[in-house]
């Protein structure tokens, strides 16, 4: 038998609440926050004074959360059982997005692997990413993305473009601060 109540299954998601402040999950639902923006949520939180316990301002169950801190794995898990779907790989075999690939993760020299000889001619083709765009905003990135890359797939071109945090510039406290403001409304 299926558990059928927040009591029996606590993964199962919760009533809607009027008034709340942006959550972790609600972000992560909306498609404004990724899995990698966990670990700054739970820094916003260690920094804020709001006086509410860590699972609620992440927008979990008191279970959800120990899973989610115990094993990032289950992270993924929980945010599937809210109905999240995972925008993180856009593959259609000859045109393919992925996010959350932290720079030190991508492949190196990613824009010059492109080389490929036809008929004796070498031939590379490079790409410098659109500025101005909201990264973490997974499904806007992918659709603007794979709407002006469509004449190259069209041509025959394979298209793969990685997205993730640089390690290198990543700064924690403007990520935390960028949740507080969100939290607060500013």
């Amino acid at each position: 038998m299926t558990p059928t109540t927040h009591d029996e299954n606590p993964m199962i998601e919760r009533g809607p609440v009027l008034n709340q402040k942006p959550t972790f999950l609600s972000e992560a639902l909306a498609g404004r926050s990724t899995r990698s923006d966990f670990d700054d949520w739970v820094s916003a939180w260690h920094e804020s004074e709001e006086g509410i316990e860590i699972h609620d301002y992440l927008g979990l169950t008191e279970v959800e959360y120990a899973l989610a801190a115990t094993d990032a794995r289950n992270l993924t898990r929980i945010l599937e059982s809210h109905g999240w779907t995972s925008p993180d790989v856009l593959d259609t075999g000859v045109f393919q997005i992925r996010h959350d690939v932290g720079s030190t993760s991508q492949e190196s020299g990613f824009q010059n692997a492109t080389m490929t000889s036809i008929d004796g001619m070498a031939v590379s083709i490079s790409v410098e990413a659109p500025t101005g765009l909201d990264y973490r905003q997974t499904a806007v990135v992918n659709d603007l993305l794979r709407a002006v890359s469509r004449r190259l797939v069209d041509v025959g071109c394979r298209v793969e473009i990685q997205i993730g945090v640089d390690e290198n510039k990543h700064d924690e406290n403007l990520a935390v601060e960028r949740i507080h403001a969100l939290r607060n409304g500013r």
